[in-house]
C-alpha cells in the first residue's frame, strides 16, 4: 500500500478507508527497527487539546504501509475536523476500537522497534505504547531542526514546513499538508527527512537549520496552519457549542 505518493513524491491519493493488514509479515534486521508512526485525531470535546484518536498509520523505513487503519472513538466525537483529517460523519461507524487496533500494532513491532516521528511523543502517548515494553525508543525529527532564539527559547517546525523548505529526498519541495492530512503520508516524508539528515554531517543539519528558520515568516504553514489548528478551529467549536 504505497500508492499515497507517486514516484517524484508530489502527487498524494485521495483519503480512502483502509484496513489492517492482519497477515503483513515484518521483517527484523538487525537492531534497531525504525519505523514511523502517525495518529490522526477528531475533536472530542470544546478545548484545543480534546482529541481522540480516529486514524493510525505505520510505515517501516522501506516505506511500506504496513497499517493505515480508521479508529472509532469511544467518547463523543465534537467535530470530525474534516478538512483537516478527511474523515466524514459515518466514516468510523464500522472502524474497530482504539484497543484492537493497539494491540495489533504491538504486535506487529518487534522488540527492538525505534519509533520516528514528527512530535513523536504525542503519537506514543495518544497509543497508550510503553517504552521498553512495547517498542525500545522513539526519535523525534523535530528535534534535528531546533533553532536556540535570542531569548534563550527552542522553537521548532511543522512536517509541512520541513518538507517544503529541505532538500536532498524524494518529494522535497512538496506541499504535503496544503489540505487534508494523510496519515501514510505523513509517516512516509517523517521516514524520509529522518534518513536523509539523522546521520548527515552536522554542517549539512546547521544548514537544513539555518534555512527553515530564514523562511519561518514565508511558510505557507507558518500562520494560516496556527489559525486553523487554534483560533479557527475553537471559533468553531464554539459556533457548535452556541448552535
Amino acid at each position: 500500500m504505497t500508492g499515497n505518493v507517486d514516484s517524484s513524491g508530489g502527487a498524494i491519493s485521495a483519503h480512502q478507508r483502509m484496513t489492517l493488514r492482519a497477515n503483513a509479515a515484518v521483517f527484523v534486521p538487525p537492531s534497531p527497527w525504525y519505523c514511523c508512526i502517525d495518529v490522526e485525531c477528531v475533536a472530542s470535546g470544546m478545548c484545543r487539546n480534546d482529541r481522540a484518536v480516529a486514524r493510525v498509520a505505520l510505515v517501516d523505513m522501506h516505506e511500506n504501509v504496513l497499517m493505515d487503519q480508521l479508529v472509532k472513538p469511544r467518547g463523543t466525537i465534537v467535530s470530525y475536523l474534516t478538512p483537516i483529517t478527511g474523515i466524514e460523519v459515518g466514516d468510523l461507524d464500522d472502524a474497530p476500537c482504539l484497543e484492537d487496533v493497539v494491540q495489533e500494532l504491538i504486535r506487529m513491532l518487534p522488540k527492538n522497534t525505534v519509533i520516528i516521528g514528527q512530535g513523536i511523543q504525542h503519537d506514543i502517548d495518544w497509543l497508550g505504547l510503553k517504552r521498553g515494553v512495547d517498542f525500545k525508543d522513539s526519535f523525534d525529527i523535530a528535534d534535528l531542526f531546533k533553532v536556540d532564539t535570542k531569548n534563550g527559547r527552542k522553537i521548532g517546525f511543522s512536517l509541512r514546513h520541513e518538507v517544503l523548505h529541505l532538500d536532498g529526498f524524494v518529494g522535497a519541495g512538496s506541499d504535503i499538508q496544503g489540505g487534508i492530512h494523510d496519515a501514510s503520508v505523513d509517516a512516509i516524508f517523517s521516514m524520509r527527512v529522518f534518513l536523509r539528515f539523522h546521520s548527515a554531517p552536522e554542517y549539512d543539519v546547521h544548514l537544513a537549520k539555518k534555512n527553515c528558520f530564514e523562511l519561518l515568516e514565508h511558510c505557507l504553514c507558518g500562520s494560516d496552519c496556527l489559525l486553523l489548528m487554534g483560533f479557527q478551529w475553537v471559533q468553531n467549536m464554539h459556533t457548535m457549542k452556541a448552535s
